[in-house]
């Protein structure tokens, strides 16, 4: 009889050990079986007219102070993950893989990242990219760079951050808040 090989989450593989040191909520999130998410979120836009048109033509989640929002992730082959996000209503899909030690890619829209991930001394989960490539073409963007964080509030809660920045033109969505892990999506 063959026995069902036990499934390594995505951020398992790409942290290894590392991955024990995360706080509790944030190993129940990113176990690899899938997950559940809400809470709210505060959405910041600038101020500048030309970036606000520019997040509204890239269908970015809306500026508000309590955006109601939803994560959904789903396993996929080989340890991959597909993320649903809903924020404010605004939906936002992405696929993600492993792509080497510390190292996660994410599709989403017209982008792709390649995420520098760590936990800090804190047991946060710390990404970072500022190689960011138009899907399709291979096209680089340079000076675009996007962080995002996640740190435990309780044993179901955690605070996340994420922001897009241009080192040519300053901040151009940021969005936190905290959310709750409701259960496993298996």
């Amino acid at each position: 009889m063959l026995q069902k090989a036990l499934m390594i989450g995505m951020y398992q593989k790409v942290l290894g050990d590392d991955f024990r040191q995360l706080a509790p909520v944030l190993q129940m999130l990113h176990h690899g079986q899938g997950a559940s998410v809400s809470g709210r979120l505060i959405v910041y836009w600038p101020g500048l007219c030309w970036k606000r048109l520019l997040l509204r033509m890239l269908r970015m989640p809306h500026e508000s102070g309590a955006a109601v929002s939803y994560v959904w992730i789903f396993p996929c082959a080989r340890g991959a993950e597909r993320w649903k996000r809903s924020i404010g209503g605004v939906a936002l899909t992405s696929f993600m893989q492993a792509g080497g030690q510390k190292m996660i890619i994410e599709r989403t829209g017209l982008l792709r990242l390649h995420l520098q991930t760590w936990v800090d001394a804190q047991g946060s989960l710390q990404q970072r990219s500022d190689r960011i490539y138009l899907r399709g073409l291979g096209l680089r963007l340079p000076g675009l760079v996007i962080s995002a964080s996640e740190h435990a509030l309780d044993s179901q809660r955690f605070h996340c951050r994420v922001t897009v920045a241009s080192i040519h033109f300053g901040k151009l969505l940021s969005y936190e808040g905290a959310l709750s892990v409701q259960q496993s999506t298996r």
